[in-house]
């Protein structure tokens, strides 16, 4: 498949090693060939999906020291289909699936002050992913939405997560509505 890295493979590894969805040709009495589709399940549940969501969130993120990430603060809920993921400690992700690329994207509703520039960036174990950026002017009394989006690759217990920077203070910031998707590519 172009454009996509396979895990290391041995040469006991298996299609399903390699988390492709494969299907075998047997043949039949009554036709010459019928397709089935092996372990389909188990092998779905080799998929990783991660999702994770708050809205109307009133709890600000504290900022210490401009310019510098912090996990945004409120509780969050993980959405339907999660797979290879469990919700971990702030607002994370955690990857219990085999490792991989995945696609992530984040969207972010922030308010805090009046001009302030608000940086949003994904978070792998708690650091920032610098390819993974937006930012967002802040207007006194409206939100202002940030979207970011990378490929990351992770390994088995990494997390994922959202933070983000107020770049012109120290003006605590508030992330209204926040949403977190990522998948295996």
């Amino acid at each position: 498949m172009p454009g996509r890295e396979l895990p290391q493979l041995t040469a006991a590894s298996t299609l399903a090693d390699a988390d492709l969805v494969y299907a075998t040709v047997t043949a039949s009495a009554n036709a010459s060939r019928k397709i089935t589709v092996s372990d389909l399940r188990a092998t779905l549940r080799q998929r990783a999906i991660a999702r994770y969501y708050m809205h109307g969130n009133a709890t600000a993120t504290p900022i210490a020291v401009s310019g510098t990430y912090y996990p945004i603060l409120g509780t969050t809920t993980s959405g339907s289909a999660v797979v290879g993921f469990t919700q971990g400690a702030s607002n994370a992700a955690v990857l219990t699936g085999a490792a991989g690329m995945f696609y992530v994207v984040a969207i972010a509703a922030v308010s805090g002050g009046n001009n302030q520039l608000v940086s949003v960036r994904l978070a792998v174990n708690g650091t920032p992913v610098t390819s993974a950026e937006g930012e967002a002017s802040t207007e006194t009394g409206a939100k202002r939405t940030v979207v970011v989006q990378d490929v990351i690759t992770l390994s088995p217990g990494d997390t994922l997560s959202v933070q983000l920077a107020n770049t012109t203070s120290t003006t605590s910031i508030t992330a209204v509505d926040l949403s977190l998707v990522a998948h295996r590519v």
